[in-house]
């Protein structure tokens, strides 16, 4: 962050939580229903190909994508030249659809509407999904009977990958960095409740300078780990990952390099930060290549789903591990429009606290909420996660249902800032 003081470099050696992270165990634009993608077009001749069970064509050069819901429904579209065809119904016979341009589309899963996707300029894409779901046939917040296992390396780089102990088939990635001067193993409650889930969690360490701080490194990390996870796996993890649905998340610092990641490397399909922060924390900030701003400036590249999460308390306290002028109101405002994104802002709730402990000597400089508020935030945060992850990795109109439902409502009653709170909170 900019403009730290230098009293709180003499506060704590090594300022964690002013704005990135490194060190695991054993808003709403509305578009939803089956898997995210389906099916291949035609390339450069006639026809296209059928996706999902709604299916869709696509016109010359172009591909299509979308999935029907339950009890049928029926959707498609047609694509120009080059472009993309997407959407399908969803339960009780809903409908979808999509216009396309010469090229590309946005993506995204949202609850319990028509779906369908926009596509501008570009070279194709993914799709939306139209339709509905039962979100009261998925509950999130309670991570189901499986037991995880995690295994420690050095491949290049520090990493912990944690898993479901029993795995059938390919599971999806999400990789992980961790906030200025924390730990990969920071997270561990989190991950493992998404792990539990049935995806591979990769918590990666990144090069970390606290007088110069690279911000690309956790990008490189993630790449490394990806790469390692997908084409060369180590015997203890094994070949388990689906290179088609992987995610990127991260928190303070962590949380600019998943949303870097997404703006960098075509493979994501969806992104997770937590309180993210685009300003630079080490205490004698300079101009730098290594640390440009990426909200407004370069958000504009961002075209697949993304959820943020940020905390009331972070500009308060001592130092603001998490400025005004740089936090994830920025990024989320910042968000193109066509693209389908959530923000939260967590209510009296701290930087530190997406931590396992928020009591950690270098968390002491950030503000933090009561041990209740704190609680009911976890728990909050990682259903949303799953939910998230679920719906956009995996299309699931159940979980993508729930983000809207009652349920989830509930749950972030008294637990996230309401729409007028969080306007206010977002002001410059």
């Amino acid at each position: 962050m900019k403009n730290i003081a230098l009293s709180c470099l003499l506060i704590a050696g090594a300022l964690l939580g002013c704005g990135s992270d490194t060190n695991v165990e054993t808003g709403f634009n509305e578009s939803v229903g089956g898997s995210p993608s389906a099916g291949a077009g035609g390339s450069g001749g006639e026809g296209g190909s059928e996706a999902g069970s709604g299916g869709s064509l696509a016109g010359t050069g172009g591909s299509s994508a979308g999935v029907g819901g339950s009890h049928g429904g029926s959707g498609g579209a047609s694509a120009g030249s080059g472009g993309n065809a997407a959407g399908s119904g969803g339960s009780e016979g809903g409908a979808g659809g999509a216009e396309a341009g010469s090229g590309g589309t946005s993506t995204g899963v949202g609850g319990g509407g028509v779906g369908g996707a926009s596509a501008g300029n570009g070279g194709g894409g993914e799709a939306g999904t139209g339709g509905g779901g039962n979100p009261e046939a998925v509950d999130p917040t309670k991570a189901p009977a499986v037991e995880v296992t995690t295994w420690k390396g050095n491949q290049g780089l520090a990493i912990e990958v944690t898993r479901p102990k029993e795995v059938s088939g390919k599971l999806p990635l999400v990789v992980f960095a961790h906030g200025f001067q924390l730990g990969v193993d920071d997270y561990n409650q989190t991950l493992q409740h998404v792990a539990k889930f049935g995806y591979v969690v990769a918590s990666v360490d990144f090069a970390g300078s606290f007088l110069d701080q690279d911000h690309y490194a956790p990008v490189e990390s993630m790449k490394t780990a990806i790469e390692l996870l997908t084409k060369n796996p180590p015997p203890e993890v094994g070949d388990i990952v689906d290179a088609t649905k992987i995610a990127s998340m991260g928190h303070s610092l962590g949380g600019k390099g998943a949303i870097w990641a997404a703006l960098d490397l075509p493979q994501l399909k969806a992104v997770i930060a937590l309180d993210p922060v685009d300003d630079d924390p080490s205490p004698f900030p300079n101009p730098s290549p290594k640390r440009p701003s990426l909200a407004p400036e370069q958000m504009s590249k961002l075209k697949i789903p993304a959820l943020y999460f940020g905390a009331q308390l972070s500009p308060t306290g001592v130092t603001p591990c998490a400025p005004k002028a740089s936090n994830s109101c920025t990024f989320a405002a910042s968000t193109p429009a066509a693209v389908f994104s959530r923000h939260y802002v967590l209510e009296q709730f701290g930087h530190m606290q997406f931590l396992d402990d928020s009591s950690c000597l270098t968390c002491i400089t950030c503000a933090k909420g009561a041990a209740a508020q704190e609680t009911a935030g976890r728990m909050f945060f990682q259903a949303q996660i799953v939910a998230f992850l679920e719906a956009q990795l995996r299309g699931n109109a159940d979980y993508a249902a729930y983000l809207d439902s009652a349920s989830a409502k509930a749950a972030g009653s008294n637990v996230i800032l309401d729409t007028t709170e969080q306007t206010a909170f977002c002001k410059p």
